[in-house]
């Protein structure tokens, strides 16, 4: 049985899992613990007459340099499909926020959706997911990420952030 994202309410769209979808791997580096699988399973969808090419369908929690839409190239190995590279950018950017404490990510999440994000929650309490879209203007989102992140309240990274949300270089 596949297990659907739980999105949590938010301003902008959160891939929802096609009936179509396949499940690919992107194997992961973990580095003291962290992050606590070694392969995230990513859900895509196969390009038509495009061979070992798929669109992922969902967005990455843990695997960096990928984000919801990117086109990958993907091989068998075993009895599963891995991520080998990505091919094509869908214009998105993925980030993960890590909440401190795990009880303020619901309210975390609401402010993050009111800037524009997709918020989806993970299996962890404390870890969400952002999907920005192309045309979201990243800069008030990326600033309010900063700054609770110097409260305290939350650490994050960039999985993948695409160039138009992408901050100018300081002079």
């Amino acid at each position: 049985m596949r297990r659907k994202p739980t999105p949590t309410p938010s301003a902008a769209p959160v891939p929802a899992v096609a009936d179509d979808a396949v499940e690919l791997q992107a194997p992961l580096e973990v580095i003291d613990g962290w992050p606590p699988i070694a392969v995230e399973s990513l859900w895509a969808r196969r390009l038509p007459g495009a061979g070992d090419r798929y669109r992922l369908d969902s967005v990455p929690a843990f695997a960096l340099d990928l984000a919801w839409q990117d086109e990958v190239r993907a091989h068998r190995q075993g009895g599963a499909w891995l991520i080998a590279e990505v091919v094509g950018r869908g214009g998105r950017s993925a980030l993960r926020v890590l909440v401190d404490p795990a009880e303020d990510a619901d309210a975390i999440a609401h402010r993050l959706a009111v800037l524009g994000a997709g918020v989806q929650r993970t299996f962890i309490p404390a870890l969400l997911t952002l999907d920005l879209a192309p045309e979201l203007d990243a800069g008030p989102l990326l600033a309010a990420l900063d700054a609770a992140e110097a409260d305290g309240e939350l650490e994050w990274q960039e999985g993948w952030l695409a160039p138009a949300h992408r901050r100018p270089p300081p002079d």
